[in-house]
This record gives C-alpha cells, sequence and structure tokens, in this order.
C-alpha cells in the first residue's frame, strides 16, 4: 500500500513543526488537573519526511504497524546517544515496541531504502502541545558532538546516506 493511500484512509494530517503525518486516535477521561489521562496516535514518515528533533516531558511508547523500519536517534541527558529501530526484523535489532523517556531528545526517520513507516505513539498522561520542546541544531551538535552527523540528518534533512 503506497503512503498516499494510507495517509487518506486514515485521515492524516500533517504535523507541523516536527513533521510527518498523524492523527490522534484515543485520548482518555478527563483527570483532575484538567489534562486527558492517556492519547494515542498514528504516525506515518515517508522517504521524504522526518521527525524533527524533539523532547517531551513525558514518556512516549512507539508501536510499528507497518512498511519500512523507523530509525530513532535518542539523546539522553547524561551525553549518551543511541540509535533504536522500530520493526519487526528481529534478527536485526528491530523491535515492534521502544519506550522514550521524558526528557531525551528523540528523532527519526525512515531506514536507508525504505518507502514509508506506519506506527503510533501512546502517552500517558496525554500529550499537550506545551510539553514538547523543538530541537535546535547548533545547541545539540555543541551537547552530543559525537552525534552531529544524525542531528543533521534530524534537524535539517540532510540525507547522509544517499
Amino acid at each position: 500500500m503506497i503512503p498516499e493511500l494510507i495517509a487518506e484512509k486514515l485521515d492524516l494530517l500533517p504535523l507541523e513543526g516536527e513533521g510527518g503525518m498523524y492523527r490522534r486516535t484515543y485520548e482518555g477521561t478527563l483527570m483532575e488537573n484538567g489534562g486527558k489521562e492517556y492519547s494515542a496516535i498514528y504516525y506515518m514518515l515517508t522517504k521524504d519526511t522526518f521527525s524533527h528533533m524533539h523532547k517531551l516531558k513525558d514518556d512516549e511508547l512507539y508501536h510499528y504497524y507497518m512498511g519500512d523500519a523507523l530509525e530513532l536517534l535518542l539523546l539522553y541527558p547524561d551525553g549518551t546517544f543511541c540509535k533504536k529501530y522500530l520493526g519487526l526484523d528481529l534478527d536485526k535489532g528491530q523491535v515492534p515496541q521502544i519506550l522514550v523517556p521524558g526528557g531525551v531528545w528523540q528523532g527519526s526517520c525512515v531506514i536507508s531504502g525504505g518507502e514509508f513507516c506506519l506506527c503510533g505513539t501512546t502517552m500517558t498522561p496525554a500529550y499537550t502541545q506545551e510539553e514538547y520542546e523543538h530541537g535546535n541544531y547548533q545547541k545539540l551538535c555543541k551537547e552530543y558532538p559525537e552525534a552531529s552527523e544524525y542531528i543533521k540528518k534530524l534537524c535539517t534533512g540532510y540525507r547522509f546516506d544517499e
């Protein structure tokens, strides 16, 4: 199935700022503080899009649905980083769920040679725009110099693998 058809059938909309396409599918009930208990979304990236480096205050759990694997770059507060792969090819180190802890910088793209990835994320408490922090390329490269090549890819869209 092609990404355009998936986007149409699932009513996906552009995710401004971060990149990709999404649709919120579920929200939990209202809590005393005015927020929702949880939220879930469909999220799709194509070979021509990426999820810009960003940080959330709360944990985000990724779920793989279809397409090619998703490559996630995670930058931890202690200065370390790692790449994780969301997908079903366990022999290649892919896993069908990835937890990104709150306070960890994250960005993602479809693996090299892939066409698209349809996944979902779940957050508890529910996602709010106030918890989103957009990553700054220069600042992140200064804080994580060993990951600068990957940060460039996920802040500017530069594809060093092509």
